[in-house]
């Protein structure tokens, strides 16, 4: 990785601190994997994708490039809307998986 991108990339990392995933996000009994996405603001990034998924940063790019999941890029960077990916989550469930999230959030 670059400098530059190396830099562009820790300032991103470090500017949204606290709406970044954590892994009590991740691994919240309470709530399925589209919890932690409800409320973001900002977008994620591909290891924010590949924590989340628990699937390696190339996974996802291999993702992005065969268009499997929604993403837009700002520059030369690839970006993830949560609520995209949260809608895209959720049709990729099973029906059976879906109505317990559902279940659980009433």
């Amino acid at each position: 990785m670059s400098t530059r991108l190396a830099r562009s990339f820790e300032e991103d990392s470090s500017a949204g601190s606290s709406e970044q995933l954590s892994r009590e996000d991740l691994s919240d009994k309470n709530g399925g994997l589209t919890d932690c996405l409800d409320g973001r603001r900002r977008a994620l990034v591909v290891t924010d994708i590949a924590e989340l998924l628990s699937i390696s940063e190339r996974q996802v790019y291999k993702l992005v490039a065969k268009h499997r999941i929604p993403c837009f890029k700002i520059g030369g960077s690839i970006r993830f809307d949560p609520v995209a990916i949260s809608t895209w989550l959720r049709q990729k469930m099973s029906p059976a998986c879906a109505e317990r999230l559902e279940q659980r959030r009433a």
